[in-house]
């Protein structure tokens, strides 16, 4: 048994002697040809050792490699993505045997990186190496948790850093001299102290940092944490108490003024003066191995404030719940400039202005983040919102998402005068599901319009209410495929800018009386209906219009795949206010009925003649064609005389015989007296169907 204990101590002895001894037999340049070639194997790129590398193989082990380079990218402006002059690493090897690797010494000295994006957005850091790579003993999965050796960091010191960055898609280029990063363990106390600056543009960034006990905090137990930075534009301070378990508990305090930060770091903003000039944000963190809590959270950017609770929880499927308070919430002053209206002349499109209605939906695949990459549980407040199209009173939203399913949900909202509720939803199946809902009620309509579509002829106090659903890989699809109904009403309302009784009593007697002194408004006490869609075709049975001495009923559909619409519009006028209100039935003229038909961007009016349809009223060449036909045959005469009750001038069909050059193009030495009746009706109806 001794002989074979001593056999066994002298095959050990021998082992280490060797694994001492060898490093002084073995070339340094065959270690350093297996070096270039391992690393460059892993990263796909060259990388070279052009300097001499030595090493120290006795205790503390010492590693020292000179002008080191590691090639950029074909396509890259600089050939070289990183190069140092010097790296010397000093490891107490032997402390391992105690389960600790003692690093002594790093220090890293002139190292220069060139970070390069191409035009593509393909960085010039992203690897494409050999991918090779341990794959365990073939369990796959998960497999045991690998124990990671307890680490002791003596001095870390890089110094002579620079760093350039460049966008050659963007054209942005940056560049950080003078880098400067130390770390060092104070011997009295064995804290760790963390030292670095950085200079780009001719400013400096600080970094000031403090582990006040690392011994405690390597051996798991809490330690104080204290962490300062300073650059143009920004002070962070970082103060509080973390432990190895990954719990802490830190106060944070930024302080920023962003146009001075984002000018330092080569973004400027396009903002007026006075806007984004400062910002405050406090947060108490609060962390542990499976949760991270933001409380007491606090920004103030400029006026704005927002503040709130948050909660992150650690899962197979992260999540962030909790509650945001985004007070008065004026976006205007941030948002870009109204682009200028066009001039009296009127501004012809550009070759290649945006998309209009004319054009039909897009059939690109929908590219949209979902699932997001976290669940959501979020109740957000604000005091108001006010932006450069829309202006609200208090709301109270919650967001909710998970794998399947994102929502947002107006559980309030205070909306000129009214308030509105309701819901969008996206259902990330294939193909994607779309979900809407809104219930608004006692709503100022102009206001809205005026800032949502640009609409300046609508007043009144408007009642929606609508469920909507779809689904597809496209918009083209999504539109296609919609489905639900709803419900219209405005009541106590009036279409501005013209007279819709006049016009048509103007139509009536054919611009024989003038509604020019009438005012150029039309009140009604309700309209509205109600509407289905169906595969994208919105369909309306029932609208009506009731005014005191007008009513219109109206029915027909809106084809929302090829951006069509069929509608048919009849007024009912009476010849005088006498004995009118909105809510009874008057002694009404029966009025010639309108169709509206053909693309949203330019659809043609017809009047409804009974034996057929006119030419586009809207157009004036047409409309004076449809008055010498009904000029050249006296059974259109007759049936115009049954629309309107009978009631129609003596003088009608005179008045037929001359008005179609006037509507056209005024008659040979007839004078613009002449023509000013005829021509202010045609405008009347070019300004009324025109809209």
């Amino acid at each position: 048994m001794r002989k074979i204990l001593v056999t066994v101590l002298l095959i050990v002895l021998v082992l280490v002697v060797v694994a001492v001894a060898l490093p002084f037999f073995l070339p340094r340049d065959v270690i350093k040809a297996q070096l270039e070639e391992r690393v460059s194997a892993a990263l796909g790129r060259d990388f070279v050792v052009e300097g001499p590398l030595t090493f120290r193989p006795w205790r503390p082990f010492a590693l020292s490699l000179a002008d080191v380079r590691l090639a950029n990218p074909a396509w890259a402006e600089n050939p070289e993505l990183a190069r140092i002059a010097m790296v010397d690493v000093e490891v107490d090897a032997l402390a391992y045997i105690g389960g600790t690797v003692d690093v002594v010494r790093v220090a890293i000295d002139e190292p220069v990186l060139a970070l390069e994006v191409n035009a593509e957005g393909v960085p010039s850091w992203q690897f494409e190496g050999s991918g090779e790579s341990d794959e365990g003993d073939g369990d796959g999965g998960d497999g045991d948790a690998l124990d990671l050796p307890e680490i002791r960091i003596g001095d870390v010191a890089l110094t002579g850093g620079a760093v350039t960055y460049i966008d050659h898609g963007t054209g942005e280029r940056r560049e950080f001299s003078a880098i400067r990063l130390g770390a060092s363990t104070e011997a009295e106390s064995g804290a760790l102290l963390l030292d670095g600056a950085a200079t780009s543009a001719g400013q400096e960034a600080t970094l000031e940092g403090r582990i006040g006990d690392l011994a405690a905090l390597l051996d798991g137990e809490p330690s104080s944490v204290n962490l300062e930075l300073a650059a143009p534009g920004l002070g962070l301070v970082a103060g509080g108490e973390a432990s190895p378990a990954g719990t802490a508990v830190l106060a944070v305090t930024l302080d920023m003024a962003p146009r001075t930060l984002l000018d330092w770091l080569g973004q400027p903003v396009e903002l007026p003066e006075g806007r984004l000039e400062s910002a405050t944000f406090t947060v108490d963190l609060e962390s542990a191995p499976d949760s991270l809590g933001l409380h007491a959270l606090s920004l103030a950017v400029d006026e704005l404030l927002v503040q709130g609770d948050l909660d992150l929880a650690y899962d197979e499927r992260p999540k962030l719940s909790g509650r945001l308070d985004l007070g008065e919430l004026d976006l205007r002053p941030y948002l870009p400039a109204a682009e200028a209206a066009p001039d009296a002349a009127g501004d012809a499109p550009a070759a290649d202005a945006p998309a209009t209605a004319a054009e039909g939906w897009s059939t690109e695949p929908l590219d949209l983040p979902l699932p997001l990459p976290l669940d959501l549980d979020l109740e957000i407040l604000m005091n108001s919102l006010r932006e450069a199209q829309l202006e609200t009173g208090p709301g109270r939203f919650l967001v909710q998402a998970d794998a399947e399913r994102t929502s947002l949900e107006i559980a309030e909202l205070a909306l000129y005068g009214g308030s509105a509720t309701g819901v969008a939803a996206l259902t990330s199946d294939e193909p994607l599901k779309v979900e809407g809902s809104l219930d608004a009620s006692g709503v100022e309509l102009l206001p809205v319009l005026q800032g949502v579509a640009d609409v300046d002829y609508l007043e009144g106090t408007g009642n929606l209410k609508f469920t909507i659903d779809g689904e597809g890989d496209s918009v083209a699809a999504l539109v296609a495929s919609l489905a639900g109904d709803g419900a219209v009403l405005v009541r106590d309302g009036a279409i501005l800018g013209i007279n819709i009784a006049a016009t048509i009593r103007q139509v009536m007697t054919l611009g024989v009386q003038s509604a020019a002194s009438e005012p150029q408004r039309t009140d009604f006490a309700e309209a509205g209906g109600t509407f289905r869609i169906e595969d994208g075709v919105v369909q309306n049975d029932d609208f009506n219009l009731r005014a005191p001495v007008l009513r219109i009923e109206g029915a027909g559909q809106v084809a929302l795949p090829p951006k069509t619409l069929d509608y048919r519009l009849t007024p009912h006028v009476a010849s005088t206010l006498e004995g009118q209100d909105a809510g009874g039935d008057a002694d009404l003229k029966v009025g010639v009925p309108l169709v509206i038909e053909g693309a949203w961007a330019s659809p043609a009016v017809r009047l409804d003649l009974g034996s057929g349809l006119s030419g586009d009223i809207t157009d004036p060449t047409e409309l004076a064609e449809t008055v010498t036909r009904l000029a050249a045959d006296p059974a259109n005469l007759e049936a115009l005389r049954d629309m309107f009750g009978g009631d129609v001038p003596g003088s009608l069909g005179d008045a037929l015989e001359q008005l179609p050059g006037v509507l056209g193009e005024p008659p040979a030495g007839d004078d613009d007296d002449a023509a000013a009746p005829a021509k202010q009706l045609r405008d009347a109806l070019g300004g009324l169907l025109g809209r």
